[in-house]
């Protein structure tokens, strides 16, 4: 019969292969970062266009 601190062993060996959990982390910040240029941009160029085309957008949905 194998002892606790074998088992215990052969766990931690399986969680330190296993790379599912590193590989979610990675793709959560690529996507965090991308996001965070996506405003980023958007709040640059928020003065460049100006409300107008907010404007225009919001009637074109509400005549819809």
């Amino acid at each position: 019969m194998r002892d606790r601190s074998d088992q215990f062993i052969d766990l931690a060996g399986t969680l330190r292969r296993d790379e599912a959990g590193a590989t979610m982390i990675e793709y959560g910040i690529i996507m965090g970062l991308v996001s965070f240029a996506i405003i980023a941009a958007l709040l640059s160029i928020q003065n460049m266009i100006g409300n107008d085309v907010f404007t225009v957008v919001a009637s074109a949905l509400s005549s819809i």
